[in-house]
């Protein structure tokens, strides 16, 4: 069935064909064990729609995406940052911090204790609810930690300007908050009351390094331009992007492009990349494999206006990402998520 209502395809041939989407998002089929398929018969060249010559092999989505798939948790409030930690919202507003539960119920806000420097992007929260955040004190660039309630428990020096910070752990387990220092290939491991305790492994990969947690601990970085990936032991182990500027690829197979790369966020083998400005489809969440295949992508205009520069964070079932354009925190069923990231690949 041709999906005329939502203009989108998806390429199913009967199960028995390997559908491959390049970074080209042309997409070939090889069919497997088969002899009497289109893509056997290179005879004659064959028109295709949807990436095969036979409009009957194209069949809708099993379980079809609901019309409107994301849900408003917090709204008309401007999003500087946000995480999901506890099983509450913690969402930085200007100089306030907001903690909500995650279906959007107030529990408390308060003040920040301490001025912010320097566009932080990084928010971590603790196992108690205490909050991290670096800015710039008396003496310097440091982190502060805040705590439940709004009160500034210490402040720590940092040599250097801090490009983000992130949950980690130290050499016995102990929660830690890694800091990301602009120009070093490592970072600062502060400990929960503030002390200095080794080496945190993420480099300084840009001016704005975009960081989350892996549902295996581990952790992705984003720095504009590339997705580096880190096992829960701070090693890398994989890396995908381009240094381009655009996000047309220049050949099928080629590295992929991004365009305005915001932050990423792993569910099971797929990793979910913001990306704005995208040529082909104006910008969204584009979808790829662990080794960087690009596999789909869900357009902007879906997702509500998504603020590429926001954190995408996955708690409970659901990714949380700022929408309405970075003034509302909106949620996406993860199964809703995949959905919609196996439909739209190509326009009829």
């Amino acid at each position: 069935m041709i999906l005329a209502a939502s203009r989108r395809c998806r390429s199913a041939v009967r199960r028995s064909s390997a559908v491959l989407l390049a970074a080209s998002l042309v997409v070939p089929v090889a069919t497997l064990g088969s002899s009497s398929s289109a893509a056997t018969q290179a005879s004659t060249p064959a028109t295709t729609l949807c990436g095969v010559s036979n409009p009957s092999q194209i069949e809708e989505p099993s379980t079809p995406a609901p019309a409107n798939p994301v849900s408003t948790v917090v709204r008309d409030v401007p999003v500087d940052n946000f995480t999901v930690a506890n099983g509450d919202l913690y969402l930085l507003s200007g100089s306030t911090i907001y903690i909500d539960t995650t279906s959007g119920t107030a529990i408390s806000s308060f003040s920040l204790p301490f001025s912010q420097s320097n566009g932080n992007q990084d928010m971590v929260v603790g196992p108690s609810g205490s909050i991290y955040l670096f800015g710039l004190f008396s003496f310097g660039w440091g982190v502060g930690k805040i705590s439940p309630v709004g009160a500034l428990d210490w402040t720590t020096p940092i040599s250097g300007i801090p490009n983000g910070l992130y949950p980690w752990h130290d050499a016995s387990g102990n929660f830690a908050v890694g800091v990301i220092v602009r120009g070093a290939s490592t970072g600062v491991l502060i400990s929960q009351s503030g002390a200095d305790v080794g080496v945190a492994p993420l480099p300084a990969t840009g001016t704005n390094d975009l960081v989350t947690v892996t549902p295996t601990g581990g952790l992705l970085e984003t720095d504009g331009s590339y997705v580096y990936q880190y096992n829960s032991s701070g090693q890398k182990v994989g890396t995908f992007g381009n240094a381009g500027n655009t996000s047309a690829s220049d050949s099928p197979g080629a590295p992929y492009h991004f365009y305005q790369e915001g932050f990423a966020a792993q569910v099971g083998s797929t990793i979910y990349v913001a990306n704005a400005g995208n040529p082909t489809y104006g910008g969204g969440i584009d979808a790829f494999t662990t080794q960087g295949i690009l596999t789909g992508w869900i357009p902007d205009t879906t997702l509500g206006n998504l603020n590429w520069n926001s954190p995408m964070v996955v708690a409970g079932g659901s990714l949380y990402f700022a929408g309405a354009n970075g003034h509302a925190v909106t949620s996406i069923p993860l199964t809703t998520l995949a959905t919609l990231a196996a439909e739209p690949n190509q326009p009829i």
